[in-house]
């Protein structure tokens, strides 16, 4: 990405938080420390951005682990496959569903079959399910291909629901670690910049399961984190924003870890 480029892209998921937050904010894009300064008020607010990529999907260079590319290429043809079977089976519409596989997806010829298994656990779920998502781990699952390939999934009901690449391939990682070396990076170079009122760190998550932030369990998610929570601590920031999977979180040092807007982004 060039430069050019890269400055629109921070401008653009700048004032994506800016609409989400309904606040009004002149935007000074062409600062290159920080990336993006905000003013407020009377109050200068640096904005650093970045983009979320979890090292676990980097590629292989021992070939005997999955490249990000392969990860991802398995998930498209896994969500192109959910998706019709949920089309064909109505009675799955509004029940959406997240995965955390043990280490590879289901051949595709038995890709239907554990469909079928992952359609009848669900089910038996239904009554229990809300518009939270509900866990439950491998020692639940009895029947043979999701005991086989599926370490997780979590469930819930809502009128926009679907298993697809904005949830996850199964190969994504908890967000707390991959967060914490973002702030401990950001922080060294933005205590070096000139000074602002405040700092504001900014997380751009995607649907691409090498980029995407899935908190599960919400909030509780980071602040369970003991490592992110330190990171935090020690930060020049006094605000951090992420858009995940699952909406719009934000971290304050008076208040920690709120789902801002749970809407998928």
């Amino acid at each position: 990405m060039t430069r050019c480029n890269q400055k629109a892209a921070e401008h653009e998921v700048v004032e994506r938080l800016l609409s989400a937050l309904n606040v009004r904010a002149g935007i000074d894009h062409k600062r290159e420390k920080p990336d993006i300064a905000l003013k407020m008020s009377e109050r200068t607010i640096g904005v650093e951005v970045t983009t979320y990529a979890s090292d676990k999907n980097s590629v292989s260079a021992d070939r005997k682990h999955p490249t990000r590319r392969a990860i991802e290429a398995a998930w498209e043809c896994f969500e192109s496959a959910s998706a019709s079977f949920r089309m064909e089976h109505r009675d799955l519409k509004d029940i959406g569903v997240i995965f955390w596989f043990k280490r590879e997806l289901p051949h595709k010829n038995s890709r239907q079959q554990f469909l079928l298994e992952i359609k009848e656990f669900v089910l038996s779920k239904k009554g229990e399910l809300g518009h939270e998502f509900s866990v439950y781990s491998g020692h639940e699952f009895t029947s043979p291909l999701m005991a086989k390939y599926v370490r997780d999934i979590a469930a819930n009901i809502h009128a926009d629901v679907s298993w697809d690449s904005d949830k996850t391939s199964g190969f994504i990682e908890r967000p707390g670690p991959t967060i914490s070396e973002i702030v401990a990076k950001k922080s060294a170079l933005a205590r070096s910049y000139s000074k602002m009122d405040e700092m504001w760190l900014l997380i751009d998550g995607s649907g691409r399961p090498s980029e995407m932030i899935l908190p599960i369990h919400g909030a509780s998610e980071f602040e369970s984190d003991k490592e992110l929570h330190y990171a935090l601590e020690g930060s020049p920031f006094s605000k951090v924003y992420a858009f995940t999977s699952m909406g719009l979180f934000e971290w304050t040092r008076l208040g920690g870890w709120r789902n801002v807007r749970p809407e998928r982004r």
